[in-house]
């Protein structure tokens, strides 16, 4: 990439937005002082950028000794490039589900690329939408991700257009905000030195990231936040369970939901996910992890993770299709699950939609019935157009009314 000379910290115009006792170059001494700290840390990284804040690469080639810090920075700029970059096509290109899953895309191309497994390593994804030529409908906002080994953490600032900051100055606070996730993940003190109003804040989560991995071959793998081999174009789906024990309706989701894939011309990357936590159940044992990740050795992929509620597995697995049973699906549209509170449960729906998920729906029999996706019942104030594209009916699903409860109870009588 040519980066033109306004990188440069002499090159930079004082902004009308910020204040008379701090100018350009003492907000670009800030940035240079922590770009040095962040290439003396052992951390290294893979970053991509869209929309704005392609800048930022050049502040970090700026400063001696970046190939100690950068091991490859991407601006996938058109959506067709972005398009191919991620593993589905974003709702939004400009949301928090988007620098999501920039940044573990991001991470994914680290892992390959360090020297060696103990190297530690970060992906970051940024997408921003800042003042440009034309009016533009919608905020002047940016959403940065930095995906480690434990932990992802996201960055979110939406800037105030009335204060009619021009283009420059509105990237330089994106720049900025990509510079601070980096410094995070690298143990450096940092704060954007370029100046954001009261009603500017910078807000900024945490969540834990995938723990363990168990492949096809029944190797165990820790992971290092990650789930391996999830090719761009391939479309990556979930089965979530608790797996005990796992029974052919586990496998015949995940059959059918490959199959349903395929029928769009697109190609599935299958996996199981198992909760070691739960919502009102002890954490699941070591020794009992093992029991049920050897269920799945010759036949599927297995991973770990912490995170009981769907609401925090979406945060994990952007741009995932999760596939459930009826019964389930409709667990998320009763508000009983959120103390009664129809809000909240919309609000968990909304970010679930928000970034980039959605839900292939396996029916079940009741009574004399098969539900299915028609037969869920929306909660009053719900608009279902919101959400039609949320709960998708898996079709090639065929039913098979098994218990978890008495093959469990099966197994113990067998023994």
């Amino acid at each position: 990439f040519f980066f033109r000379p306004l990188l440069l910290p002499e090159t930079f115009a004082m902004g009308a937005s910020q204040s008379s006792e701090t100018n350009t170059d003492q907000c670009m001494a800030q940035v240079f002082a922590a770009v040095e700290k962040i290439h003396a840390s052992p951390t290294m990284c893979c970053l991509s950028i869209t929309g704005s804040g392609g800048p930022a690469l050049g502040w970090l080639m700026s400063v001696g000794g970046c190939s100690k810090t950068l091991l490859e920075g991407t601006i996938p700029y058109a959506h067709s490039a972005l398009y191919s970059f991620l593993p589905d096509k974003p709702g939004k290109s400009v949301s928090a589900a988007a620098s999501r899953s920039m940044a573990l895309a991001s991470y994914q191309k680290a892992l390959q690329l360090r020297d060696n497994e103990s190297q530690p390593v970060v992906g970051i994804g940024a997408t921003g939408s800042i003042a440009t030529t034309r009016d533009r409908r919608g905020f002047d906002e940016v959403y940065v991700t930095c995906w480690g080994a434990a932990t992802a953490k996201s960055y979110h600032c939406r800037m105030d257009k009335e204060l009619k900051r021009t283009r420059l100055q509105e990237d330089q606070i994106v720049c900025s905000l990509i510079i601070l996730a980096l410094a995070d993940a690298c143990g450096v003190e940092f704060e954007v030195p370029f100046k954001l109003e009261s009603n500017e804040p910078i807000k900024v989560s945490e969540f834990e990231t995938p723990k363990v991995w168990f492949s096809v071959d029944g190797e165990r793998h820790d992971l290092q936040g990650a789930v391996p081999d999830l090719a761009p174009g391939v479309v990556p789906v979930v089965v979530p369970g608790s797996f005990n024990p796992l029974h052919n309706g586990h496998k015949a989701m995940g059959q059918a939901a490959t199959e349903f894939i395929k029928q769009s011309g697109q190609e599935a990357r299958v996996f199981f996910e198992l909760s070691i936590t739960n919502v009102d159940k002890a954490p699941i044992s070591e020794e009992d992890l093992l029991t049920r990740a050897a269920q799945f050795k010759g036949q599927y992929d297995l991973v770990a993770t912490r995170t009981p509620k769907f609401a925090d597995k979406v945060k994990q697995f952007p741009y995932h299709k999760f596939v459930v049973g009826f019964d389930t699906a409709r667990r998320l549209l009763d508000p009983k699950y959120t103390n009664g509170c129809v809000q909240a449960m919309l609000e968990e729906l909304k970010a679930i939609k928000g970034v980039g998920c959605s839900f292939l729906v396996a029916g079940r029999t009741e009574g004399d019935e098969f539900k299915t996706v028609k037969d869920l019942v929306m909660p009053e104030g719900m608009d279902p157009a919101d959400f039609a594209d949320l709960f998708v009916e898996l079709t090639t699903f065929q039913r098979l009314d098994i218990s978890s409860t008495e093959l469990r109870k099966a197994q113990q009588e067998a023994q």
